[in-house]
């Protein structure tokens, strides 16, 4: 049975530091997510996975952040994989530092999918899906409030 397993999740600063905390304006943000395959996905054709980046605000619960990203899978990349999103700051990313005791700690979730190109059937879901724990993190309060 086909199966994926997220194994980990990082947010690294720009010192490439795995980190909870954050200044808002000046500290680049990376989402990292590691994850296994099964041994028999080595062995399928044409496999696409579907990796997926949410952000959520404590506060309000709200993704306040998607990024999903596409990639062909071959089994030569091997079973266990990671992968990224951006490196921008928290705020170039969107996301607002409102006061102490709110808005200021945020969650990155992460999902991953694999389906199969079958023809003329198109992409065709693969009985595998992963969905992350929550890790959190917070912002710096960079006002002095």
């Amino acid at each position: 049975m086909s199966a994926i397993n997220i194994t980990q999740l990082q947010t690294i600063d720009g010192a490439n530091n795995n980190v909870r905390l954050f200044s808002p304006f000046t500290t680049t943000l990376k989402l990292v997510v590691y994850f296994n395959l099964s041994v028999d996905f080595r062995t399928m054709q044409n496999v696409k996975l579907r990796v997926m980046f949410e952000i959520i605000e404590f506060s309000t619960n709200n993704v306040v952040v998607y990024h999903p990203h596409d990639f062909n899978y071959s089994g030569t990349m091997g079973q266990s994989l990671f992968a990224w999103e951006g490196d921008p700051t928290p705020h170039q990313l969107g996301l607002q530092w409102i006061g102490p005791g709110r808005g200021n700690v945020f969650g990155f979730r992460a999902a991953v999918e694999a389906s199969s190109l079958q023809g003329q059937n198109g992409q065709i879901a693969i009985d595998a899906l992963a969905v992350s724990d929550i890790r959190w993190f917070r912002l710096k309060d960079e006002f002095g409030v």
